[in-house]
């Protein structure tokens, strides 16, 4: 930068085009700008409401330069120019909007964030934002985090041995510990085996993203508990690569060579494996939607914030699973129809589905389990 700032090399003519010096005056405002955008345009659909991340990402871009140029012009500049606004007036102003902001603050907690602007049934749904999985997973026993060491796992309580019950086999990570509450529903009289774990995908072959329990929990799975006890079948519960049909983060390229590799692993120890299909996603937390949905009277929201991803990762793991003879339960084909694929988002009366953008809650969990059940036996 240095050697260019006179204008005579290449680079000190690229950084002296009048764009590239504008976008210099405003990138500190560019800077504080564009993260808020962002993260409303993911949570509340702000700027744009498109499955498209070239529209989305376009539109909080565009947002972005508008949002810094108008602040760089209605304040950096003036703040900059004495004659214009005295150091005087500087300070003062800004404590007057400190204090502002504090009392704003204050009042929105004080008020809840003036709650009583929402209807009922919209804070009803909303609530489920402040959900608290920790019971429903077993957290900290049968579902271990990335925090919790092996060792915790209580062996106890996640693998049951009431003589007489037929052996069921969950394995996976949250999305397995998600629907765990409704499968032992669903079972009653069968003796429901969960192991789970942060990225602990049910693979023999460890995935990138494992957690440290992840090799313990395979060891248990894989190793001992077939040779200590007759398993009716083993259930496989993942967010499996969801939104990358090829390799993704955390996973590896030939993932469901591995998935494959499982099954026949368990095969060879006479257990035969279900393979669940993963979750319909949204682009945002369906809580969230479904709040606004009731609010802007607009119930179609949700389901256009169907992730497709999700939706043709089924048809891929499904066509796999068929053509190598293994077992597949699909979650799409069970809480959605139609040609457009609409998908369920109510678990009951006010009670959403998912907590989040694709974690079952409770009641979710068990209508799920009540519909697949036939299948898993």
């Amino acid at each position: 930068m240095l050697a260019g700032e006179t204008g005579g090399s290449l680079v000190g003519r690229l950084l002296s085009m009048r764009p590239v010096v504008f976008v210099g005056l405003i990138s500190y405002s560019l800077y504080l700008w564009h993260w808020p955008l962002m993260v409303l345009q993911r949570t509340d659909f702000l700027l744009v409401h498109s499955d498209s991340r070239l529209v989305t990402r376009g539109a909080v871009f565009v947002a972005s330069f508008v949002c810094a140029f108008l602040s760089w012009w209605i304040v950096e500049r003036t703040t900059r120019n004495r004659r214009l606004v005295s150091s005087k007036t500087i300070v003062l102003g800004s404590i007057v909007a400190a204090l502002a902001l504090l009392l704003a603050a204050g009042v929105l907690a004080y008020t809840g964030g003036f709650q009583q602007r929402f209807s009922p049934e919209a804070l009803a749904v909303a609530r489920y934002l402040d959900y608290d999985e920790k019971k429903q997973f077993r957290e900290g026993s049968c579902f271990l985090d990335r925090e919790t060491p092996f060792q915790r796992f209580d062996q106890t309580a996640c693998l049951p041995d009431i003589p007489g019950r037929p052996n069921y086999l969950l394995i996976g990570d949250s999305h397995a510990a998600a629907l765990s509450s409704g499968l032992r529903q669903a079972f009653p009289d069968a003796n429901v085996l969960q192991l789970s774990g942060v990225g602990c995908p049910p693979t023999i072959a460890l995935q990138p993203a494992a957690s440290e329990a992840c090799s313990g929990l395979n060891r248990l799975a894989f190793e001992e508990i077939p040779k200590t006890r007759k398993i009716t079948k083993a259930w496989l519960v993942a967010r499996w690569n969801v939104g990358r049909l090829g390799q993704g983060p955390g996973w590896n390229k030939d993932w469901l060579a591995d998935l494959q590799q499982t099954v026949e692993e368990l095969r060879r120890h006479g257990i035969e494996s279900i393979v669940i299909g993963p979750m319909p996603e949204y682009g945002s937390r369906l809580p969230r939607l479904l709040a606004k949905s009731i609010e802007t009277h607009d119930p179609g929201l949700a389901s256009r914030s169907l992730t497709t991803d999700s939706l043709a990762l089924d048809r891929q793991m499904a066509d796999f699973t068929r053509k190598h003879g293994i077992d597949y339960v699909s979650l799409a084909g069970a809480i959605c129809s139609g040609l457009d694929k609409s998908c369920m988002t109510y678990a009951a009366p006010g009670v959403p589905l998912l907590f989040d953008s694709d974690h079952v809650t409770d009641t979710g969990a068990a209508l799920i389990a009540e519909k697949i059940s036939p299948q898993l036996r």
